[in-house]
């Protein structure tokens, strides 16, 4: 898992859900969790929360980013580096997945980190491990939910805080605004513009032909998406 700034924001219930299973005495795989802001003092989110899952060895490792932290800029795709054996197996060997959520930017420069680990772990040349990435796209197993930029507003922030708990239940900001399934390994990213229908109480997606209600959410899992 990669998320960067609220990008981490789904991985929550990844690893709530993981601690879950280990809790019922059910094995859980290995998990390298990343996480990239820019200062750790302020922008580590859920630091607590992620730093009790690596004590209690639901998160495997961590490669922790805070590119303005020091004299040279780090970022995730540089912590990647450091475990290039490790995906390479993971993601050609164990049918592993990885997620990447958050701004765009980094998109080239993660997709390139796993083509090398690729290229100097399993022997492949770079068209081939791209073509094995693009492949993995189709089977869900290399999942990139990013946008551009996040730009919510709504009527009244108590409204949107409130209709956000009902999306997600995990939400502290209306940044954090998510929803996902374990189950068929899928994320629901919510991004661009969103409204709020202060009297109905229902999420407005931009350019859409209807109205997405929060129960709807909830009981059908429906894509926000276009």
């Amino acid at each position: 898992m990669a998320g960067l700034g609220t990008g981490a924001a789904p991985f929550r219930a990844f690893l709530q859900h993981l601690a879950m299973l280990a809790q019922k005495g059910q094995e859980v795989g290995p998990v390298y969790y990343y996480f990239g802001s820019r200062y750790q003092a302020a922008e580590y989110l859920y630091g607590e929360e992620i730093e009790a899952f690596i004590l209690d060895g639901i998160i495997t490792k961590a490669g922790l980013a805070f590119s303005r932290d020091g004299n040279k800029k780090v970022y995730i795709q540089h912590k990647m580096l450091e475990d290039s054996e490790a995906l390479a197996k993971m993601l050609y060997d164990d049918e592993g997945v990885f997620y990447l959520c958050g701004p765009t930017w980094p998109v080239p420069d993660v997709y390139e980190a796993l083509v090398n680990a690729l290229v100097k772990y399993k022997g492949l040349d770079a068209k081939t491990a791209g073509d094995f990435l693009e492949s993995l796209k189709e089977e869900e197993r290399y999942v990139l939910e990013v946008c551009h930029q996040w730009n919510a507003r709504c009527l009244s922030s108590a409204v949107l805080m409130k209709t956000a708990r009902y999306i997600s239940g995990i939400v502290r900001t209306p940044c954090e605004l998510s929803t996902m399934s374990m189950e068929r390994r899928y994320i629901v990213w919510i991004c661009g513009e969103i409204s709020i229908d202060a009297q109905s109480e229902s999420v407005v997606k931009p350019n859409a032909k209807r109205v997405i209600s929060t129960a709807q959410v909830i009981n059908e899992n429906v894509s926000l998406r276009n």
